[in-house]
């Protein structure tokens, strides 16, 4: 609750926050890295051998008493504009021992599916995650690499054919860990 005062009276206004002090189930810990505040370069290679470079935010949180994980990205150009904006949605069925995750494009008011059955899960090994989404017209393979409490590397290739033929690492976003 917060309160106001103004021309001697006084206003209490109930807040709502997402973002709680929680304990996350242990089954969030593959992602967990994302928690936090990251300040990121993004390099979006372009077919003609030029390089888009924008500066970019990523900011995660634990959200719903510690079963999910929200991040919002946030891409931003030279001068200052929001030029690419959406937030993940991540949680782990331990029933189904698959994670089930979710990109909200609010421009497309779209939702994207990550990680799919059919398109082999999410991969986790000791040094990297990995899995695929597909868009219209195209499909992702999205790697979370060089992982660690300063910050990751995501990487996306592209496929225009259905995954026979990839364009590796045509974004490659570094983020560095700020909060």
């Amino acid at each position: 609750m917060k309160s106001l005062l103004t021309l001697g009276v006084l206003i209490t206004i109930p807040t709502i926050t997402l973002a709680q002090e929680v304990t996350p189930k242990p089954d969030l810990s593959d992602f967990s890295f994302l928690v936090g505040s990251h300040k990121c370069l993004s390099k979006t290679y372009q077919r003609d051998g030029s390089v888009d470079e924008h500066t970019a935010l990523w900011d995660g949180q634990y959200i719903l008493d510690g079963f999910a994980i929200a991040d919002a990205y946030r891409e931003i150009d030279e001068n200052g504009t929001t030029i690419r904006r959406g937030s993940n949605f991540r949680s782990y069925d331990s029933a189904a021992n698959k994670w089930v995750m979710r990109w909200f494009d609010p421009e497309a008011s779209s939702w994207m599916a990550l990680g799919m059955d059919d398109k082999g899960g999410v991969k986790i090994t000791d040094d990297k995650i990995m899995f695929e989404a597909d868009v219209p017209d195209l499909r992702w393979k999205i790697e979370f690499n060089d992982i660690t409490d300063k910050g990751f590397i995501w990487k996306g290739s592209a496929s225009l054919d259905d995954g026979e033929n990839w364009y590796d690492g045509v974004q490659i976003i570094h983020c560095t860990r700020t909060e």
